[in-house]
């Protein structure tokens, strides 16, 4: 790892070296093309020297900063010098090379050619502080038995000294990094990249065996008392832990099966509090699909909707209406083709398995139910369908939500009078709420059974006792439908019910635009 760091120090003086070189001030100065001696010195003082003393100040490695140049002919700062004081050969510092003198100082010289490629023009030599050598002998010195030595490639001690047990050929053998043992002593080896050294660290085997001997004492008893810390840490934690969650379960086993109640202990932030906030969240959806499936389960009794959705066998009973259609085709009765077609879509609808339809399916249901009262009733019966927007029609709504009442109009209104009526089925929209009007002008309802349809429409404990009359009283088909509404759109949807003016009567249905999401499930 020193080695490292020295390395990653040198490079990083190359670099400066490289950067000193392609500065724009620095080279004009250097290459010299001044015809009077002042125009060199106020290029000096005015741009050179602040750029070479911020390069100094830079890097606190960096002792002083030299350059060397055939056409130097002042020396402002003794900074510049001529090639023939250059203590290097020449032709060595084009790529970059790295001496180290007497005082443990490093030398970098880097040189740049000329327009013709062949000579070099000038050159630069950084010089660094005895300290960068100094400190790394520190950090490589292990213990005062450890002695360290520098050897070039051409076997040269640059620094330091070998024992006679350990040859300087011994070096030249190995590569890269290595631990070697040679007679008494043991040596590490490592090169030197930039410098092209190798550095050499030996201590005697028996004095490195002991050190290593108490490092690895040292080592072991410091691990073994993280690893203690470590494990107590750990056993408290486990059974704060443990604690938490076996009370946790024991609520869980000791929750009544009727009803669920949520984790009322401090949650925490850790995996414990985590589980226990999913818990309480599952414990509060729970309770409310359990009273939706107990209101969903209730009006799911057989009642309307049964009557509508026939178990009679549906090949069977479309095979007989086709049948009946195409003999009065064979005939040229269309309105029979046309109510015995109207009939067969109506029953196809009835024995559909699912629950849940459209506001244009549904109207189109009514239409085809009209269309047959329209065949027996003939002039005594008129109807209109009124959509304030198609997209309307697109919305989700129960199947049998609005023939029901339908049949209320005719049954105990149109019927009841001989001139007949009218039925007019409106849909719009008041803000988010779908508005669905179904006005007849038929015989009207008494006000003593109005008040007692709205009052069963209000009250929910009514409920057993109208679910017991198996009958077509319509204050119980207006009843069901109220509650399926509540059931699909929530408590916020209401069925209203008054006289029409003059005659008649209105049923108003306000559904939500969203239909409630345990129907989509």
């Amino acid at each position: 790892m020193a080695v490292n760091d020295l390395e990653t120090e040198l490079k990083k003086l190359e670099n400066i070296a490289d950067s000193i070189l392609q500065n724009g001030y620095i080279k004009e100065f250097l290459r010299y093309q001044y015809n009077t001696d002042w125009e060199p010195m106020y290029d000096y003082m005015s741009n050179v020297q602040h750029q070479i003393h911020s390069y100094i100040n830079y890097n606190q490695n960096i002792d002083i900063i030299k350059f060397y140049s055939d056409n130097m002919r002042l020396n402002p700062g003794g900074y510049f010098l001529n090639f023939n004081m250059l203590p290097v050969v020449k032709t060595k510092i084009y790529n970059g090379f790295w001496i180290l003198d007497d005082e443990n100082k490093l030398h970098y010289f880097l040189g740049k050619l000329d327009e013709t490629y062949k000579n070099i023009d000038y050159a630069v030599e950084v010089i660094t502080e005895s300290e960068v050598i100094i400190n790394f002998q520190k950090i490589l010195k292990l213990n005062d038995k450890t002695e360290i030595c520098l050897i070039d490639k051409e076997e040269q001690i640059l620094y330091g000294k070998l024992p006679v047990e350990i040859k300087k050929e011994e070096m030249s053998t190995y590569t890269g990094f290595g631990f070697i043992r040679s007679g008494k002593y043991c040596f590490i080896k490592a090169d030197i990249k930039p410098l092209n050294m190798i550095v050499v660290l030996y201590a005697d085997s028996v004095d490195m065996a002991y050190e290593s001997l108490l490092l690895l004492l040292f080592d072991g008893a410091l691990l073994f008392l993280v690893l203690f810390i470590l494990l107590i840490a750990y056993l408290q934690y486990s059974l704060r832990f443990a604690k938490r969650l076996v009370s946790f379960t024991s609520y869980i086993r000791s929750m009544p099966d009727e009803e669920y109640e949520p984790y009322s202990s401090d949650e925490g932030e850790d995996e414990i509090g985590e589980l226990v906030s999913v818990f309480n969240a599952l414990v509060l959806r729970t309770n409310n699909l359990v009273n939706m499936v107990q209101k969903k389960e209730i009006l799911r009794r057989k009642a309307e909707l049964d009557a509508y959705q026939s178990k009679i066998e549906p090949h069977f009973l479309y095979g007989t209406l086709e049948s009946l259609r195409m003999l009065a085709l064979n005939k040229d009765d269309m309105e029979v083709s046309d109510g015995i077609l109207d009939l067969a879509k109506l029953m196809r609808y009835s024995l559909t398995s699912s629950q849940i339809s459209t506001l244009r399916s549904e109207l189109n249901q009514v239409r085809r139910y009209l269309n047959l009262q329209k065949i027996r009733l003939a002039d005594r019966l008129n109807w209109e369908i009124v959509v304030q927007d198609e997209d309307l029609l697109n919305q989700q709504c129960p199947q049998f939500l609005l023939q029901p009442i339908v049949e209320n109009s005719i049954n105990h209104g149109i019927e009841k009078v001989r001139r007949g009526g009218s039925i007019v089925i409106s849909v719009w929209k008041e803000g988010d709420i779908i508005v669905i009007s179904v006005a007849d002008s038929g015989a009207g309802i008494d006000q003593e059974q109005m008040n007692m349809i709205r009052k069963l429409l209000k009250e929910s404990s009514s409920m057993n006792n109208l679910m017991q009359k198996e009958n077509e009283d319509k204050g119980y088909a207006l009843y069901n439908i109220c509650m399926r509404m509540k059931l699909y759109y929530g408590k916020d949807s209401t069925l209203e019910l008054k006289n029409n003016d003059p005659v008649g009567t209105v049923c108003t249905l306000r559904l939500s635009a969203m239909i409630n999401e345990i129907i989509q499930d």
